[in-house]
């Protein structure tokens, strides 16, 4: 086949591929959590490796066979990205056993071995056109790169216009268009025909009717809720950012801390989900605030009844202060986030992910006149709307603005100030405890955030973070230093008298206010968390001569206070206390913004020598799944790399070594290249403000100029390829000395954010395409030889996915892409040091 049909065939596979991999991470995510994201990597990557494996194993019976091959691998190639899911369903498989249940890693070795399969195939297809490109190599790679780039493409308008379902069937069209362009000159048109109508005709019922189902692992909120007694889905969205599910079930009530003393009612609410996972709820409006002549209680007020509802700002008042509706959202009052009311009536409030709309309506109950809601999930504030009545909906309010993006990106365009800004606590305590958010970045939480987010405080302003709280406890731990670092970093010289902690049974709620609280704002606090059985950890009341009140929800340690007297020390106490504690709580930073991370590596052999039911409080999930991802995918690569060295040697010591400096330099720009990509994903997940946007955008960047490189390269002699690793890995320590910066492109308009973010990727990546096909071209005229170069490549790449993530939680991002370098700058020494001319393995 000439270049005119393989290049367009060759795009095609890689669009197919890359567009399945980036819509099956959006499943993955829905169906188990983000951190998984990585693991659909790995499959890709294991699918290409195996796939070099196979090829080289096979070298004698397949010499002469590839063009038929290759026409077979694009026929099946949609096939398999129909039957891949269909057959992933009917296997069970839940992360979080993983460490006690065998069977789950059996699943996922299932797991890997079939979503695997469609990328075995559609690699084996270009490896078998490179094996053969010679002289054409660099061009060839390119229409595979950029056919990758579009394949990111491709995800984002799809996720965009259909459903998640929907979106992986529809990847699978344009392999259908690959299929019948590579069977265009070799079989007859009436079978061309039949065949690709059968195909087209599978691709359209599966795009009808998806054979496969979303199954959110059961500890997720929304199957726990729609098991509840007449539940039942009245919404559902999806777009990129989100699959959006709304659920009324009688049962349901969502408020977060409610005080045990609350003896009101709770009005109906609708459950919202993101991904399966809890959103809030949509609560209706109910309740006109009272007006400011209404009688307001002494401090000696009895504990509410039914006939004496709450006052918003903390007191109580006779019944007929306020005029209440049907389902009214007085309970409010009576959560830990509204102790920032207690405070005073602030004229301007931000909510950062706005979520359902429960701190939004909060808002509104204690007299906000403006309140602005940011919320990254756009769908998820329309299907708010959506589930409740005319009327009764927070967000069409005359006082609330809403606005669809990132909370960081949105801080940082806007000039207005507000009197309060408040983080709801997101997700679902179950989640939280189990810990399955460990690997996952978390841009709103990290010190350069929270300095964004003080920065938009009008004087005398209030920062109000609110979290669920467990047992031992650690996130609230680790929010009261990373505020407190923020602090500093804004130059306050009295830190700990910017601080105060509200605690419930259930949620804590942090208080920062950088002009610091006053005597009257304390007695104030003191009163509303009286009346409601909240305790102050921080201040210490009693030491500012109020009398001491009682302690309701009694710790066996006072961490929080211990926490917040050592970030009132200053930097030196917070590290020493942070060094100590049995947890990971040193302040998150954009460079490690992984908050909900707290179980130490170091700690991992003690915490598995103890009994299971002793270390299960400490467990977090989502890092000890990606250690067993990584264990397997280590195995798996190992296995992958050895028959193929088997089949090659033979016993004769001068081959071994020939064909494990082929496999060293293959391996090593594999693994640079995988390091320089989830870098880049984590790094734009902060410019973009979303890891799908990241991914996207990363892989289309990253791969669009790639392939310029691959084209580029075909002007170079193949001992070029020394200069191309030595640019990357120049280019690489660049990027890494300027990784701190990336923070201040969010406020940027979206437009450019992309663009920088183009050009950041683009530069090194033009060069980040030479090295690979130049590195063939040295092995021209030995086919099985370039199939193992792919095979080396694509296995270093598995392994190096799972690590990557692992440390750029220990290094950081920076880290990430000077290792990335690193391995570039192994790779020009290792082509450096072969002798000029073409290096072939027999």
């Amino acid at each position: 086949m000439g270049t005119r049909v393989l290049g367009p065939a060759l795009f095609l596979i890689s669009t197919s591929v890359l567009g399945f991999e980036v819509v099956l991470l959006r499943l993955f995510a829905i169906q188990t959590y983000h951190h998984f994201a990585y693991m659909v990597i790995g499959v890709a990557l294991l699918g290409f490796g195996a796939s070099g494996t196979s090829l080289v194993v096979a070298r004698n019976r397949i010499r002469g066979r590839e063009e038929g091959l290759f026409r077979t691998a694009t026929g099946l190639l949609p096939l398999t990205l129909l039957a891949a899911p269909l057959l992933v369903r009917w296997v069970p498989f839940e992360p979080t056993q993983l460490l006690w249940d065998f069977r789950q890693w059996l699943a996922v070795g299932f797991l890997y071995a079939t979503l695997a399969l469609p990328f075995f195939v559609a690699a084996s297809a270009i490896a078998l056109v490179l094996m053969q490109a010679g002289p054409r190599t660099g061009r060839l790679y390119a229409w595979n790169m950029v056919g990758s780039a579009s394949g990111g493409v491709l995800a984002i308008l799809l996720l965009a216009t259909l459903g998640p379902r929907e979106a992986l069937s529809a990847t699978a069209i344009p392999a259908v268009a690959a299929a019948v362009l590579a069977l265009s000159r070799s079989v007859p048109r009436a079978a061309r025909l039949g065949l690709s109508a059968g195909i087209v005709a599978l691709v359209v019922l599966a795009l009808i009717r998806p054979p496969w189902s979303i199954r959110p692992t059961p500890f997720k909120g929304l199957p726990q809720v729609e098991a509840y007694p007449e539940a039942r889905r009245v919404g559902e969205a999806s777009a990129p950012t989100g699959w959006v599910v709304a659920v009324e079930a009688p049962a349901f009530r969502h408020a977060p801390g409610l005080s045990l003393a609350y003896t009101g009612s709770l009005p109906r609410q609708v459950a919202l989900f993101v991904d399966a996972e809890s959103a809030g709820a949509a609560t209706p409006i109910g309740v006109e605030v009272p007006s400011d002549d209404s009688p307001v209680p002494s401090d000696d007020s009895p504990l509410p009844s039914d006939d004496s509802p709450p006052r918003s700002d903390g007191a109580l008042v006779p019944s007929d202060a306020f005029e209440v509706q049907s389902d009214d959202p007085l309970f409010l009052d009576w959560l830990p986030s509204s102790s920032a009311y207690s405070l005073g009536r602030p004229a301007g409030v931000l909510v950062v992910g706005s979520g359902g709309g429960l701190e939004v309506l909060n808002a509104l109950t204690h007299g906000a006149e403006r309140v602005t809601a940011v919320e990254l999930v756009e769908p998820l504030m329309d299907l708010a709307n959506g589930a409740l009545p005319p009327g009764s909906r927070p967000y069409e309010d005359a006082r609330v603005v809403t606005v669809a993006g990132d909370a960081r990106a949105f801080v940082a365009r806007t000039s207005e100030r507000f009197d309060l800004i408040v983080l709801p606590a997101s997700g679902a305590f179950h989640a939280t405890a189990a810990g399955v958010y460990g690997t996952g970045e978390d841009y709103l939480n990290t010190v350069e955030a929270y300095g964004a987010f003080l920065a938009r405080l009008a004087p005398g302003g209030t920062l109000a973070a609110t979290r669920w709280i467990r047992n031992p406890p650690r996130d609230n731990v680790k929010e009261i230093l990373t505020a407190a670092a923020a602090l500093r970093e804004r130059g306050v010289d009295d830190v700990g008298g910017a601080l105060a902690f509200v605690r419930s049974w259930a949620t804590g709620t942090l208080l920062v206010k950088p002009d610091g609280f006053g005597a009257d704002e304390l007695e104030s606090l003191r009163r509303f968390t009286r009346e409601r059985l909240f305790d102050v950890d921080w201040p210490p009341l009693q030491l500012e001569g109020a009398e001491e009140g009682p302690t309701f929800n009694v710790l066996d340690r006072p961490v929080f206070w211990e926490a917040a007297e050592a970030a009132a020390g200053g930097p030196e106490p917070s590290r020493v206390f942070a060094s100590r504690y049995p947890f990971l709580v040193d302040p998150s930073t954009d460079e490690r913004p992984y908050f909900g991370r707290f179980l130490r590596l170091g700690s991992i052999p003690q915490m598995l020598a103890r009994d299971r039911g002793a270390w299960l409080p400490s467990a977090e999930w989502g890092y000890l799944a990606l250690l067993a991802t990584l264990l397997q995918s280590a195995l798996l690569a190992g296995l992958l790399m050895a028959i193929p060295v088997l089949s090659f040697t033979q016993g004769k010591e001068r081959t071994t070594t020939r064909i494990l400096r082929v496999a060293a330099y293959f391996g090593a720009i594999g693994l640079g290249f995988v390091f320089l990509e989830i870098a880049a994903i984590q790094r734009l997940g902060l410019i973009l403000g979303h890891p799908v946007y990241a991914t996207a955008a990363t892989l289309a960047a990253l791969l669009a100029f790639s392939g310029l490189g691959s084209a580029l390269s075909d002007r170079f002699e193949s001992s070029h390829a020394l200069w191309f690793c030595l640019g990357v890995a120049g280019l690489a320590l660049i990027a890494g000395l300027l990784s701190p910066l990336a923070g201040g492109l969010t406020a940027l308009p979206l437009p450019s954010r992309v663009a920088v973010a183009m050009l950041a990727v683009g530069v090194p990546a033009t060069l980040m395409g030479g090295p690979f096909p130049l590195g063939l071209r040295r092995l021209a005229g030995a086919p099985e030889s370039v199939a193992w170069a792919w095979a080396a490549n694509g296995v270093a790449s598995v392994v190096g996915t799972s690590v990557s993530v692992l440390l750029a939680m220990e290094l950081g991002s920076r880290g990430l892409i000077l290792l990335g370098g690193v391995g570039y700058a192994v790779a020009a020494l290792l082509i450096g040091g072969q002798s000029r001319g073409e290096v072939r393995v027999p």
